[in-house]
């Protein structure tokens, strides 16, 4: 009994640590009108930041704030958690400030093969990654 119950607690204690979604029909390359976008199985979104022209430099910042993007699924909505660099307003009679990351969340519906936002239709990509995607 008690080896049965140290068991349960170790699965219990696995599962709630663990983010991986394998099995997750979410998962995988998908590929909308101007972008591809990539659900991982470990939860990471990778899709490149929405960037201003004036932040194009704040590479430290745009690295930063992409490692922070994230998507989870419930149901057939997945919610994309994506990066958004923008630069700090200016205080009042002073320069703009420095580039900064925000996270907007998307929702988005799971139909098969497709990832719909409104209008937009992403289609999953079967073909694997290339070894340098020079934009994801």
């Amino acid at each position: 009994m008690r080896r049965c119950l140290l068991l349960l607690a170790a699965a219990a204690c696995s599962s709630h640590g663990s983010h991986d979604r394998n099995g997750d029909p979410a998962v995988g390359r998908w590929q909308g009108e101007s972008k591809v976008v990539e659900l991982r199985a470990d939860g990471t979104l990778d899709i490149t930041p929405i960037t201003p022209p004036d932040c194009e430099d704040a590479t430290a910042v745009i690295d930063a704030c992409r490692a922070r993007q994230r998507w989870s699924r419930s149901g057939s909505t997945v919610t994309l958690v994506r990066a958004a660099i923008a630069r700090k307003p200016p205080m009042p009679m002073s320069s703009p400030g420095p580039c900064e990351c925000r996270l907007e969340h998307i929702e988005v519906e799971l139909r098969g093969d497709e990832l719909v936002a409104g209008t937009e239709h992403a289609h999953r990509v079967t073909t694997p990654k290339p070894t340098r995607d020079p934009a994801p």
